[in-house]
C-alpha cells in the first residue's frame, strides 16, 4: 500500500521514506484522531481505518396497525422520506467538492510540502461523511432513517398499490397511467399489493453494504470501542455507501411517490474562487 498510515497508538513512529511528495518531517506519523491513511492520496483503494463487524440490530416494530387508515399511513411514510431527502444530495455534494479539492491539492502542492493540512481536511471529510451515512441508515429511537422506513413499508404491505400511488385523478393519465402502474405492478403480489419481500431485501442490502462504515462510526468516531477492530474500511467503501443510500432512496421515492429523484447537486456558483489566491503568501 502506498502512503503513510497513521498509528493506532498515541505515540510517534518513523515511517520509512517510501512516500513521494512528502517532506521528511511529514513522514512522522501523528497521534491518531482516526485510524486513517495520509491523503497523498492513492486512497480510493487504500485503507482508511480498521473496522469491526456490526452485530445484528434489533428489528423495529411494524409501526402501524393493519386496520389503520392506509392513506394516512402512506402520507406518513412520504413525510419521512421528505425529512430524509435533504441529507442524501448533501452526501453527493460533499463528495464532489472534496474530490475536486483533493485532486487540486495533489496536483498543485509543492512536492516537499508537509501533509499536515491534507490530513486535517481528509479526516474532517471522512468523519462527517461516515457520520451522515450512519444517521441516514441506522435506526435510532424516534429518528427518520431509511432502515426503519423500509421495514415499515413491508408491513402492512397493502398500503402500496398501483391505484393508490397513481390515482385516476392524479397528474398522470391516459396510456401513461397504465404504463407506470404496470411498472409498480411488477413488485406486487397477485392480489395487487406490494410484495413485502422487495422492501425487506432492499433493507438488508442497504444494511449490508453500509455496515462497515456505520460500524466505523460506532467504534471510532461516536465512541471509542475497547474491543478494537478486525476489519478495514476504504475510501472507496465510504463512497460506495453513498451510492447505495442514493439507490435505496430513489427506489423508495419511486415506490411511494411515483417520482424519479435526481440526487446529484449542481453547484450554481464558482466555488473555487474562494481558493484562487494563496491564503499564506510567501
Amino acid at each position: 500500500m502506498k502512503g503513510v498510515t497513521l498509528c493506532a497508538r498515541v505515540r510517534y513512529r518513523y515511517v520509512p521514506d517510501r512516500t513521494p511528495g512528502l517532506s521528511r518531517r511529514s513522514r512522522y506519523a501523528v497521534p491518531h484522531l482516526l485510524l486513517a491513511t495520509l491523503p497523498s492520496l492513492e486512497t480510493r483503494d487504500d485503507t482508511l481505518f480498521p473496522c469491526g463487524t456490526l452485530g445484528e440490530m434489533a428489528p423495529d416494530s411494524a409501526g402501524a396497525d393493519e386496520n389503520g387508515d392506509l392513506d394516512t399511513l402512506l402520507g406518513e411514510w412520504r413525510s419521512v422520506l421528505e425529512g430524509i431527502e435533504p441529507d442524501v444530495p448533501r452526501l453527493h455534494h460533499h463528495r464532489d467538492l472534496w474530490t475536486q479539492t483533493n485532486d487540486a491539492v495533489r496536483r498543485e502542492a509543492p512536492p516537499d510540502a508537509p501533509a499536515t493540512w491534507a490530513i486535517h481536511y481528509f479526516q474532517i471529510y471522512v468523519q462527517s461523511q461516515a457520520s451522515a451515512i450512519r444517521r441516514i441508515v441506522l435506526s435510532q429511537s424516534g429518528s427518520l432513517t431509511l432502515d426503519r422506513l423500509l421495514q415499515q413499508i413491508a408491513s402492512p404491505s397493502d398500503v402500496v398499490t398501483p391505484e393508490r400511488i397513481y390515482p385516476d385523478n392524479g397528474p398522470v393519465g391516459g396510456y401513461l397511467l397504465e404504463a407506470v402502474r404496470g411498472q409498480l405492478l411488477i413488485l406486487c403480489t397477485p392480489e395487487g399489493h406490494l410484495d413485502p419481500a422487495h422492501p425487506l431485501e432492499r433493507r438488508e442490502s442497504l444494511r449490508t453494504e453500509t455496515r462497515a462504515v456505520t460500524d466505523l462510526v460506532n467504534r471510532t468516531i461516536a465512541h471509542i470501542d475497547p474491543r478494537g477492530f478486525d476489519r478495514e474500511v476504504t475510501l472507496q467503501k465510504l463512497h460506495e455507501s453513498v451510492d447505495h443510500i442514493a439507490a435505496a432512496f430513489r427506489w423508495i421515492g419511486l415506490l411511494l411517490n411515483g417520482t424519479e429523484y435526481e440526487l446529484t447537486p449542481i453547484v450554481q456558483n464558482d466555488w473555487t474562487r474562494l481558493l484562487s489566491r494563496p491564503f499564506f503568501p510567501r
